[in-house]
């Protein structure tokens, strides 16, 4: 473990590259992460009241696929409205 710690270390000094960020893709990031925000906030809200509301959900592995469909959509969200937000800013 130490081994590839250092090694990557060592690797990210030499062939460190500048990466430029401009304010636009600031705004951009800042942006796309409220909505994941309020996305996550919803999701969580959802799934305790479809925790309230169905038992099949306390029973079987449905919480997980729940859980697991909740993220996804809301990563797939953000991601897309951050393409859409580098394509008309």
């Amino acid at each position: 473990m130490l081994h590839f710690s250092t090694a990557y270390a060592v690797l990210e000094l030499i062939f460190k590259t500048k990466t430029t960020i401009d304010e636009r893709d600031d705004m951009i990031n800042s942006k796309s992460y409220k909505l994941g925000y309020l996305l996550y906030e919803l999701s969580l809200f959802v799934f305790i009241g479809m925790l309230l509301t169905n038992s099949i959900l306390q029973n079987t592995g449905g919480i997980i696929f729940l859980i697991i469909s909740l993220l996804l959509f809301v990563s797939i969200v953000k991601s897309i409205y951050q393409l859409y937000l580098y394509r008309t800013s």
